[in-house]
């Protein structure tokens, strides 16, 4: 009797051994399985926004491409997004100095001095859908002029020898086209750029 007792509670004892493990177990296998889920994006990948001090381009993690980034690894993270370069060059004439830039389809231009991204433009391109660019504010080509200045503090500069210019405290700067209440962005650009004034 008192033998029958006593596996009686082994058993028991083991039961409730096997219960309190089971839980940290089962909680480092979820610590685990979290840290293996890759975190969601909140855009779709693949989605380039232009900034006043470089751009992004948006994934899992999001890719920001200051000014300043290497020319080399800028180029790679434009690759995911576009198939691949429309053109690229050199124009020994600018202001600035030498300018080396690279052509997207869309109509995204980015320019490089020394190996370095230093600037970006945005124009119409009729080869390129340019939907999926625009600025982290949604400004994008033929936004209107409202939809710019509720993103942006906008300045127009006036006498502008170059056409209907703005500026904007964000560093982002372009160009207006059209009449009245009808006009919309032309183009989009930051950093620094090859314009002859």
């Amino acid at each position: 009797m008192t033998m029958r007792w006593t596996m009686i509670g082994v058993a028991a004892l083991a039961l409730a051994a096997c219960s309190e493990n089971a839980p940290e177990d089962a909680a480092e296998g979820s610590e685990v399985a979290m840290q293996e889920t890759p975190n969601l994006p909140a855009d779709p990948a693949g989605v380039v926004r232009l900034r006043g001090d470089g751009l992004e381009v948006t994934g899992p993690l999001g890719t920001m491409l200051t000014f300043g980034s290497q020319r080399a690894p800028v180029e790679a993270e434009l690759a995911k997004v576009f198939s691949e370069a429309r053109d690229a060059g050199t124009n020994t004439e600018c202001g600035a100095g030498p300018m080396a830039f690279t052509e997207y389809p869309g109509g995204l231009t980015l320019n490089f001095q020394d190996g370095a991204l230093v600037g970006w433009s945005l124009r119409d391109d009729e080869d390129g859908d340019s939907a999926d660019i625009a600025t982290a504010e949604g400004i994008a080509l033929d936004s209107s002029e409202a939809e710019l200045a509720e993103a942006y503090e906008v300045e127009m500069i006036a006498d502008s020898t170059l056409g209907e210019e703005f500026t904007t405290p964000a560093g982002v700067f372009g160009f207006l086209t059209g009449e009245g209440a009808a006009r919309q962005v032309e183009s989009l650009h930051a950093g620094t750029n090859c314009f002859f004034r």
